[in-house]
């Protein structure tokens, strides 16, 4: 077997090897986000600060609501601001231009989709890898699940 059929092949079952690891892990990632409960938590106080600003942001200003954000804000000229980054204000800015219905409801299906684009590209980087190195396939796709299944992380029920 020539050598580049060879590296192709095993970059092809370290792609699928991280997948499936990947897919595993992804169980205990939503037990963790859903509380044990498999279904989409009503919304909570602090899950509509991005839902917030990103109707702000429609409106044309980046001050907020400070009764909304309570200790998060931090207040100049009687204005209130977050301190956190725009981009998932940005990201939520067309679902909240067609309806403000989800307000609140959108950071556990972003945590998802990040989830997702986190365990592919995190595949397709140790299918690449594993053509240099095998041993870092094992660690990479053990990684996500160590690291997901800690107490007191994102979702986890001790939040």
């Amino acid at each position: 077997m020539p050598l580049d059929t060879f590296l192709v092949g095993l970059r092809r079952s370290a792609f699928r090897g991280a997948l499936v690891g990947w897919l595993l892990a992804t169980i205990p990632f939503l037990l963790l986000l859903t509380a044990g409960r498999l279904e989409l938590a009503p919304p909570r106080p602090t899950t509509d600060f991005y839902d917030i600003q990103a109707a702000s942001l429609l409106d044309g200003r980046w001050d907020v609501p400070a009764t909304r954000l309570g200790i998060e804000a931090f207040v100049v000229d009687g204005r209130a601001y977050m301190y956190f980054g725009p981009f998932p204000a940005l990201v939520r800015m067309p679902v909240e231009a067609v309806s403000g219905a989800l307000r609140g409801r959108l950071s556990q299906p972003s945590m998802i989709l990040a989830w997702g684009i986190c365990g592919i590209s995190l595949a397709h980087i140790v299918g690449r890898a594993a053509q240099k190195n095998t041993r870092l396939c094992a660690s990479a796709s053990v990684a996500p699940v160590l690291w997901h299944s800690r107490p007191g992380s994102v979702g986890s029920p001790s939040e």
